[in-house]
């Protein structure tokens, strides 16, 4: 069927749909091309953007004039394609490709972003409809009007306004001469059993695909069907983006993301915008693939064409080599060490015997909430621990290991478990006696902010309890930091900072007196029923509250000391006594590294967020005499 073999670089099959009727059998035939120059140039054909479903209980088809089997979820896909009266010309990677040919595989994967890039138009397949589709995309036609109102409040107002209307009479011409809705349009409320019909939606298996995500935002042209109903990738992404306007996603648990996220790197794309191979990696790292190097592969055709070119598609090659390859393009495009961000070391016996340690592992999703290297709230760099110095990088035969040059900072020497920590410290009696409603305030997924609030918010508002937070804050930091602290910052100030990685900037002086003042969250409503002044805009404390929760999860405070001198900061839990707080050039944040027994190559750990050093201060090391860069051989 496959037959001739593929030659030169621009060589592939397209698929011929013979037209029938739905009951006939589905005939196709296969025939070999060139890729056109152009989008539209001939040959002239659509691509196919689908999930492969279930390998069990294939359907067959005619291929060729032979009998071919194919998944039932492509199969559904042909009958929903096919013309009754012509025939038409699409390309589907499951009958394009010779899947039991690695060779051929590997070169068709290298030009599988311009083979959707040149399609005239590419066709999404969700899979068959059911029984709230009708509604569905009628809904998702409604929340796409939202977006004709010119404002957000607009757009808030209407998802919210008048129930009682003729959806007819929602547009109309104003005096101004601009065309907007005058009535929204009416939608269910949040109890309506339509929205769980929208996340059963986004649950669907291609919203989840590693590879659905580059066909999509290379297309030129996108309609996305679902049984019968189809609407084009554009509404839908307008209708998913509203959701956001409206606070409607709330009411799909936020899953709105999973088509605004490549809406939005379509949008870009289109304006010439090419993303860093860095930013796809973490972007798709929530989806799944069967193959686990086309977790890297899958992005090369959005990529700028040098980069993708530097990643070579070859499925003979080790998974461990193909993701270490992924992480070093990375750095030299970057020009920054901010891919070993993204490491989380798990106990698996399978990731450890492939992966190099200062390599990310994206078959998994992420263990903590966020990464440390992220924006602040005002857009600024979050830190610069090198100062600015671009990566030193030895480049070695073996593919796998990493030689960078930095310093030793530190050595871990302690460790406070948060859990445990949380349970002693949301016990305070004096707390529970002053907010007697705080106990139905206060949520579990709370309990790191509330602790933070009692430890270190006195200062800005007095409560009762203060004695016995300080005890708490005391008795876990008083005794252990020395300087380098600024003599002006106390101490609840550095743990304020470090709780949060300093993720407020520290040069809008408001902004950080409504931060310390905003640790009171979980208690807040609390204190506005009680009638006191409101010390900072809910908004604020929001944004705090979702960070900390983020950054806190899976990570544990630790002391790190070096001739006298200790640090406090937060790490990934998996660190021990004994690894080194490391300054390495081209990191925004210090790492941790872990020396290997019997060798001079050392164990990445993890990031961190280590006090004190942050923005370059340890630096000024590399300025007295006798200072060396150390090489650090990360295998």
């Amino acid at each position: 069927m496959h037959h001739p073999v593929l030659s030169g670089s621009r060589s592939f099959r397209l698929l011929t749909i013979l037209p029938g009727l739905r009951e006939d059998t589905i005939t196709t035939r296969l025939f070999t091309a060139e890729l056109p120059t152009v989008s539209g140039g001939s040959p002239r054909y659509d691509a196919l953007s689908y999930v492969w479903g279930t390998q069990a209980d294939k359907l067959q088809i005619s291929c060729n004039g032979q009998t071919v089997d194919v998944t039932q979820n492509l199969h559904s896909a042909l009958v929903q394609l096919r013309s009754e009266q012509d025939e038409y010309v699409i390309w589907i990677d499951q009958l394009c490709i010779n899947q039991d040919n690695a060779e051929e595989r590997s070169r068709q994967v290298a030009v599988m972003g311009q083979i959707y890039g040149l399609a005239q138009e590419v066709f999404v397949w969700l899979g068959p409809s059911d029984s709230d589709t009708l509604e569905l995309f009628d809904l998702f036609h409604k929340l796409r009007r939202l977006l004709d109102f010119k404002t957000t409040s607009e757009i808030y107002s209407a998802a919210r306004g008048n129930y009682d209307y003729d959806m007819e009479s929602s547009i109309k011409p104003t005096k101004d001469g601009v065309t907007r809705p005058s009535i929204p349009p009416r939608f269910p409320r949040r109890s309506a059993s339509i929205w769980r019909a929208v996340e059963s939606f986004l649950d669907r298996p291609w919203f989840s695909r590693v590879w659905t995500f580059q066909e999509v935002v290379l297309s030129t042209a996108c309609t996305v069907y679902c049984g019968p109903c189809k609407i084009s990738w554009g509404d839908l992404f307008d209708a998913f983006t509203s959701t956001l306007y409206a606070d409607f996603d709330e009411y799909i648990s936020h899953k709105n993301f999973r088509v605004n996220i490549v809406g939005s790197q379509r949008n870009r794309l289109r304006a010439g915008k090419r993303p860093a191979l860095k930013a796809l990696l973490q972007a798709n790292r929530e989806r799944n693939a069967t193959e686990p190097r086309d977790h890297v592969y899958a992005l090369r055709g959005m990529l700028d064409e040098e980069i993708a070119r530097s990643i070579h598609v070859d499925y003979f090659t080790s998974l461990g080599e193909v993701y270490a390859k992924a992480a070093k393009v990375s750095i030299e495009q970057d020009g920054s060490l901010a891919i070993l961000g993204d490491v989380e070391h798990r106990v698996t016996q399978e990731s450890k015997l492939e992966m190099p340690s200062w390599v990310p592992d994206w078959r998994y999703r992420p263990i903590s909430g966020m990464n440390m290297n992220v924006e602040r709230s005002d857009g600024s760099t979050c830190f610069s621990a090198s100062k600015g110095e671009r990566p030193r990088s030895i480049l070695y035969l073996e593919p796998k290991k990493l030689g960078l040059k930095g310093f030793v900072v530190a050595k871990l020497t302690r460790f406070s478990e948060v859990r445990r920590w949380l349970d002693f410290s949301i016990q305070d009696p004096v707390e529970q006696q002053s907010f007697p409603n705080a106990k139905f305030e206060l949520r579990r997924r709370k309990e790191m902010y509330s602790s933070a609030a009692r430890d270190l918010a006195f200062p800005f508002v007095s409560l009762p309890g203060i004695e016995h937070s300080d005890r708490i804050t005391a008795s876990l930091w008083g005794k252990s930091i020395d300087d380098p602290i600024d003599e002006h910052q106390a101490i609840e100030m550095a743990y304020r900072r470090t709780l949060s990685a300093d993720f407020f900037p520290r040069s809008n002086n408001n902004r950080l007196d409504e931060f310390r003042a905003s640790m009171l969250f979980p208690g807040y409503t609390t204190w506005q029923r009680a009638g006191f002044p409101d010390p900072i805009p809910m908004d604020v404390l929001q944004e705090h509250d979702q960070h900390v929760e983020g950054f806190l999860s899976k990570r544990e405070f630790f002391i790190a000391e070096d001739q006298g001198t200790s640090y406090m900061g937060i790490v990934m839990s998996g660190s021990r006594e004994g690894d080194h707080v490391c300054i390495l050039l081209g990191g925004d944040t210090p790492f941790i590294l872990r020396p290997r027994e019997h060798s001079n190559e050392w164990q990445f750990i993890a990031e961190a967020y280590v006090h004190g050093i942050m923005d370059g201060e340890a630096m000024a090391r590399t300025h007295e005499p006798g200072f060396e860069f150390q090489t650090f051989d990360l295998t």
